[in-house]
């Protein structure tokens, strides 16, 4: 029997019926252990990726990057401006040409002209011959550059007939006694590289306009050498007459020999121009080792 009156079982009945207040435990009595809570789930060990291999060393030597060849470039403005110094040359030529046919109709008769004549016409002289020698020293310097330009060139075109690096277009003009066949040389192994069937059977392998420029341009520098000595030891009126006929004869040999080299420089850039802008096939060759 329970404290109410009831027995047991109707107690346990009136406990679980629905809507019924469940019945206090009796004082001194140990309540039912609450159920143990449910353990949460272990989270996964992380699984272990294993290293790379180190990539394996090479142990060859990598080849050899070789050196960038020169470039090739028809120096056709360059031309532009050779060839328009050299006409200068020409002109200058001329003027001294004049300067020296006054001089000489001045000495034919000096009594009959006066002092101012005589000055008016040696101012000429020296005028026109100072004109000339600054035209001809710039003409040179451009020349010499275009002249380099033309042998790099020829050096990626054709470089087995090459006798001499390409320092020597630039040496050759200023070394003494050398300077009389050195240029000239050059000038050769250049025209050859750059003709459009030198060595396949073809023609136009001929060095006559060459050697006609160089010809006239050593004449005139040996008629400008006698010239100038010759009119500067002239103290007589036919002394500097006959000093002034030679003056104009050398300029003739140098204006003709600046027309020759104007002819020269342009046939060698258009053949060059050609040859590098792949209107004429060049032969392929390995550029081969020279020293500048």
């Amino acid at each position: 029997m329970t404290s109410e009156g009831l027995c047991e079982d109707c107690t346990a009945a009136l406990d679980s019926a629905p809507g019924s207040t469940p019945t206090p435990a009796p004082a001194g009595s140990s309540a039912p252990a609450p159920a143990a809570t449910q353990a949460a789930p272990e989270a996964p060990a992380p699984v272990s990726t294993p290293a790379a291999a180190p990539a394996p060393v090479s142990t060859l030597t990598p080849p050899p990057v070789p050196a960038p060849g020169p470039v090739l470039r028809a120096p056709v403005v360059l031309s532009y401006v050779v060839i328009t110094m050299l006409a200068v040359v020409a002109l200058t030529d001329l003027a001294r040409t004049a300067a020296a046919a006054h001089i000489r109709g001045l000495m034919e008769d000096v009594g009959a002209h006066t002092e101012d004549e005589l000055y008016s016409g040696e101012l000429f002289m020296a005028g026109s011959l100072t004109a000339y020698v600054i035209a001809l020293l710039t003409t040179g310097v451009f020349f010499v550059i275009w002249f380099h330009r033309t042998r790099v060139n020829a050096g990626a075109l054709r470089p087995d007939l090459q006798r001499r690096g390409s320092g020597w277009a630039i040496g050759g003009w200023i070394i003494p006694i050398g300077n009389l066949w050195l240029p000239r040389s050059v000038a050769g192994d250049i025209w050859d590289a750059s003709l459009p069937d030198y060595g396949q059977g073809g023609k136009g392998s001929s060095h006559a306009l060459l050697n006609s420029w160089w010809a006239l341009w050593l004449v005139s520098a040996l008629a400008g050498r006698i010239a100038g000595s010759s009119y500067d030891g002239a103290d007589t009126p036919d002394a500097i007459s006959t000093a002034a006929a030679v003056v104009m004869v050398g300029n003739l040999i140098d204006i003709v020999a600046a027309l020759l080299a104007i002819a020269v420089v342009h046939r060698l850039t258009v053949m060059q121009h050609r040859k590098i802008s792949g209107a004429v096939p060049s032969v392929a060759l390995p550029q081969s080792g020279q020293q500048v």
